[in-house]
């Protein structure tokens, strides 16, 4: 949003051919630093243009240069514009123009801005590029927020344990066959750092960069390079990060979770009615649900149901066993998932209600609580994150990080272990990426990366269904 109040300036262009000078008119308490970060010049500049500053301070009304162009390479920002619009106008994607004008990564666009617009000062930005020639060597880099400049000991907990997971990994892959480099880059979540460890750090024998942590800091990381190295996401699923060709988004968003829910109840659907439990908080998901299926069951009967209570008072009117019904939760809200899983098995499974399949799109630490329960009724639920614990290799896994950490339940380590064995893995021993859209089961995640709009993203989701008597299947 551009601010409105309006700053009193004069902007003065000599006719030459060969120069287009800017100068400002001094105000009251105005600054050579002030200046500085209003019209993107350091300091040094201002004084080498005004050289009978150079030991001076600023005087009301005097005018001085601020800028001396050899070509049309600013752009002064006007009211209402936005930097889409800028972009556009100068044919810029948004990352180059933010590249250009870095504080726009920290500050809003302001009325009376000058911003860089020339593509040709993009060459004085290093860009990471590849260039791998006929190494046989894996090369990663690793960013993530170990010491985070502000104390967020959460993120700090949750980076480190990323990496001992992400080195784990990369010990299993070695004893392949793989050489494998690891670069771990702290961001401290400093845009600054970032920007400056992009410019200095040789990434022409870079196969793959894991990080950053958040949107923001990855859209940094975009600008500042080419399409040539794979970007992969571990945390961030922001989908308007899919605009850039080299990214890879590997933590699945909320429409992977309904489409896989979906597509198992259409498996043997027999015209049954759905039911979907949520909140007002969380209806957005509830109404993904019942589009999708009206796709392709335009006559379905699907209610969305906001209030677990009336659904009781219904149900026991209508005392019909024969009614086949769908049950979906699509909530995070414990209380009501309680609610809904008790009614489910009270009222339902308990009064030999046989015909009623029971669903919740996402995993709830309660239905470790309820598992006895769930099992009876065949209960479902869409994971990203699962171990198989029967599972011999998953064994074997665990039991490393168990010796290596003692902290065997770290849901972060064996997250940190997937995404980099899942990326590594899907390389041949020179780095290259051979089977992106290729399905993989690791230790506790799955990885089905799918094209959408230019980049990928991971749609890998687990299917739980709870067997009584019997092993879960995944």
């Amino acid at each position: 949003m551009i601010y409105n109040k309006v700053f009193l300036f004069t902007v003065i262009f000599s006719f030459s051919v060969f120069a287009q000078k800017i100068y400002h008119k001094v105000q009251q308490k105005e600054t050579l630093y002030g200046l500085s970060k209003k019209y993107n010049i350091s300091i040094d500049e201002i004084k080498k243009l005004n050289p009978l500053i150079e030991n001076q301070d600023l005087s009301i009304n005097q005018e001085i240069v601020v800028k001396n162009n050899t070509s049309n390479t600013t752009h002064l920002v006007k009211e209402k514009e936005t930097i889409y619009g800028i972009s556009k106008k100068y044919n810029l994607t948004v990352n180059e123009l933010i590249q250009l004008n870095p504080i726009l990564n920290k500050e809003e666009l302001k009325l009376n801005q000058l911003l860089f617009i020339s593509k040709g000062k993009l060459k004085n930005t290093q860009k990471i590029t590849l260039n791998k020639s006929n190494s046989e060597d894996i090369h990663i880099v690793l960013m993530l927020p170990f010491n985070p400049s502000e104390n967020k000991e959460n993120i700090q907990k949750i980076s480190n344990e990323f990496l001992i997971g992400s080195k784990l990994a990369i010990d299993s892959l070695s004893k392949e066959g793989k050489i494998i480099h690891l670069k771990v880059f702290d961001t401290k979540m400093n845009d600054e750092i970032i920007t400056n460890f992009i410019n200095e750090y040789d990434f022409k024998t870079v196969d793959a960069i894991i990080g950053p942590m958040f949107k923001k800091e990855m859209n940094l990381v975009l600008s500042l390079s080419e399409k040539s190295i794979p970007i992969f996401s571990p945390f961030s699923n922001s989908e308007s990060l899919l605009e850039n060709r080299n990214i890879y988004i590997t933590k699945p968003v909320e429409n992977s979770f309904v489409e896989k829910i979906v597509e198992d109840i259409q498996k043997n659907y027999v015209n049954e009615q759905i039911k979907i439990i949520t909140t007002e908080k969380e209806q957005k998901s509830a109404f993904l649900i019942k589009n999708k299926f009206l796709e392709k069951y335009p006559e379905s009967e699907i209610e969305i149901i906001f209030d677990i209570n009336k659904l009781k008072e219904n149900f026991q009117l209508q005392e019909n066993k024969d009614t086949s019904t769908v049950y979906v939760l699509a909530s995070q809200e414990n209380k009501l998932v309680e609610s809904s899983i008790d009614f489910l098995y009270n009222d339902l499974y308990l009064n030999q209600f046989k015909n009623f399949k029971s669903y919740s799109l996402d995993y709830l630490p309660l239905f470790d609580e309820k598992i006895n329960l769930l099992k009876k009724m065949n209960f479902v639920y869409g994971i990203h994150q699962k171990v198989n614990l029967n599972g011999l290799s998953e064994k074997i896994i665990l039991n490393k990080i168990k010796n290596n950490s003692c902290l065997e339940n770290s849901k972060h380590i064996k997250y940190g272990y997937d995404v980099v064995f899942d990326v590594i893995d899907r390389m041949d021993k020179s780095g290259k990426i051979i089977d992106i859209e290729l399905p993989k089961n690791r230790l506790s995640s799955k990885f089905e990366y799918k094209k959408e709009n230019k980049g990928h993203i991971n749609k890998g989701i687990k299917l739980v269904k709870l067997l009584d008597f019997k092993n879960d299947t995944f």
